[in-house]
């Protein structure tokens, strides 16, 4: 039988490799593999030993002395097929689709990207025509080991254990069955990017967004602020329309609307997002594809987004909506007239074929079947 090992998940993000561990238990329910953990003791201890109110506020101590700072994007783990040949491989969830750990590109076998650009080539990540990032020249030689991959949601659980997990899987899954009252919605953090700086030196490091900002301040404009424009179009769309936006970081004028009722725990999240048909999305902090897709799909909602610049592992389709290109590119050359006639021109959403296609693609049990088919 195939097996599966993981070997390391990093405590700061295990929460972005729990519906990958989620389906691999399920396969080896299902007898399709066998799965186990080989983690350092301090990761056993933590996932496994404690109890959710130690692990949260262990957590919270690691966290204020910044004891988890160094600790990578990446869960690592390997295979072993039916006639004992081994596959090393790595899960890398960090946001940048053009940053890879080049010693765990060099060291594994394959290399699965959650964030995974469209194309990896010479000319680098574009941000827009004029602005591209380059990428390391260890992804350019190693790019055959690399494979899309997906986001789950933001937290299944405080922990990896299979009962947590699947509990809390079903409690979302009950919002399947949630009526749609509304139309489209959209839920954004902020109105703002990060603070420019006058002098900022990137030494090849593209990671963080001040630097991408400060380094091409006059060339492009963060997508938050694109996502302010979009939360101002769906307020004003009337009935059966809901635009929030949290953080009122650069809004006056329509602070009224970002009350402090405006935020929605992440507990009821699902079940908020499963009354509207449509979600709707502006690519993320370096173009990255956010949860809310995947929090959408799983309630029969849909997602209208900008023109995506990453892939997941197998292609959107019915459940997706792709307008115009917006991201980084300057406001001015946006088309607000063309998407808001868009947005109000978008189809009826069939609740149960977007909920059929989120269970032949993207369920944990799918993105595992998939996972172990690259593997062995």
């Amino acid at each position: 039988m195939k097996k599966i090992v993981i070997t390391s998940v990093p405590v700061q993000y295990h929460s972005y490799f729990q519906w990958l561990i989620l389906g691999l238990y399920e396969l080896q329910n299902n007898k399709e593999i066998a799965f186990q953990f080989r983690l350092p003791f301090y990761q056993y201890a933590y996932f496994f030993m404690l109890n959710d109110y130690l692990r949260r506020e262990g957590y919270r101590f690691l966290s204020r002395y910044k004891m988890l700072k160094n600790e990578s994007y990446a869960m690592t783990g390997f295979s072993i097929d039916d006639r004992g040949n081994r596959k090393r491989f790595v899960f890398d969830i960090a946001d940048s689709p053009f940053a890879f750990d080049a010693n765990f590109l060099q060291s594994s076998d394959i290399y699965f990207k959650a964030q995974c650009p469209k194309n990896i080539d010479v000319k680098g990540f574009r941000l827009s025509d004029k602005v591209y990032i380059p990428y390391a020249d260890a992804v350019l030689i190693n790019r055959h080991k690399i494979k899309p991959a997906m986001l789950g949601p933001r937290r299944l659980a405080w922990s990896i254990k299979y009962w947590a997990l699947k509990d809390a899987y079903n409690q979302y899954l009950s919002h399947q069955t949630t009526q749609k009252k509304g139309r489209l919605m959209c839920y954004f953090g902020g109105a703002k990017g990060p603070a420019v700086k006058e002098v900022v030196s990137s030494n090849g490091n593209f990671d963080g967004e001040d630097i991408i900002m400060s380094r091409f301040a006059n060339e492009l404009q963060h997508p938050n602020e694109k996502r302010y424009q979009l939360f101002r179009i769906i307020r004003k769309m009337g009935a059966g329309c809901d635009a929030r936006v949290i953080n009122k970081a650069g809004v006056q004028d329509d602070a009224v609307y970002l009350t402090k009722d405006a935020p929605v725990p992440l507990k009821d999240f699902t079940q908020h997002v499963a009354k509207f048909q449509y979600n709707a999305n502006i690519s993320g902090f370096r173009l990255s594809i956010p949860n809310r897709f995947i929090e959408s799909f799983m309630v029969g909602t849909a997602i209208v987004t900008d023109q995506l610049s990453v892939k997941w592992y197998r292609s959107f389709e019915e459940e997706v909506v792709e307008l115009l290109e917006m991201g980084y590119l300057p406001n001015d050359q946006v088309s607000w007239q063309l998407i808001e006639e868009k947005l109000t021109s978008l189809k009826e959403v069939d609740a149960q074929k977007v909920i059929g296609q989120y269970n032949k693609q993207w369920a944990p049990i799918a993105f595992g079947r998939y996972v172990v088919s690259q593997l062995v």
